[in-house]
């Protein structure tokens, strides 16, 4: 926000967090604070709800997101896994992700009014990074972090509401966890001989081990929420 003018000014995020001192620096801020309250609101909104008792989404900013999502998984559909037997990831993924970033410009105006479409400089590298690596072929708990991170920066420019946290873990989040399961099945690449032929059975890669506190290589908060 320009203090003389108070208007928004939209700037790409970029990597602030490179050594020890500067994770030092984050870890009790005043932004962490912030993102980690966000995330505890979101749990707190659900708790003793089941999603199949949420029966309507709360907002239209809400069934706008669920309607980018859904045209991601039908790209899933039109973009079909690789016959090239890749040792690590399908190689189409890259095509899917190609579409991605293609289309993001035009799929973040349609949930932004038109007083802040220039917002999406900074939303589309969060937009982006939620789905996967095109380079490494691989998904992780990092990516499932950066759409949180774009659920929160929407948060911020008051396009969901409070009223919203219900619907965002019930049907947005649970929405993006389906999408980015298909796209593990389909672009990861894992060659078995049965009876003598290759069966192809296709799945983005983990983006490195679950570690020992964690419970699953590709997803954190659908073990919290």
């Amino acid at each position: 926000m320009n203090p003389e003018t108070n208007i928004s000014i939209f700037r790409a995020p970029g990597k602030c967090i490179n050594t020890k001192k500067q994770m030092n620096f984050f870890s009790g801020s005043e932004s962490e604070r912030k993102f980690v309250n966000f995330i505890q609101e979101l749990n707190t909104s659900v708790i003793g709800m089941q999603s199949e008792n949420t029966r309507e989404c709360s907002s239209k900013s809400v069934q706008v997101l669920l309607d980018i999502l859904n045209q991601l998984g039908i790209w899933v559909r039109e973009i079909p896994p690789s016959n090239y037997a890749a040792r690590f990831g399908n190689i189409a993924f890259r095509s899917w992700f190609a579409q991605l970033e293609k289309s993001s410009i035009e799929l973040l105006s349609t949930i932004l009014p038109p007083s802040i479409q220039d917002a999406k400089v900074e939303l589309i590298p969060y937009f982006l990074q939620s789905f996967g690596n095109p380079s490494r072929i691989d998904y992780g708990t990092g990516h499932e972090l950066n759409f949180v991170a774009l659920i929160y920066c929407l948060y911020s420019l008051e396009i969901f509401e409070k009223d919203d946290f219900s619907s965002l873990v019930n049907f947005v989040f649970k929405e993006y966890v389906q999408l980015v399961r298909k796209l593990q099945r389909v672009y990861r690449c894992d060659i078995r001989v049965i009876f003598g032929q290759l069966l192809h059975v296709f799945r983005l890669e983990p983006a490195g081990s679950r570690g020992v506190w964690g419970l699953d290589d590709y997803t954190f908060l659908s073990f919290y929420w």
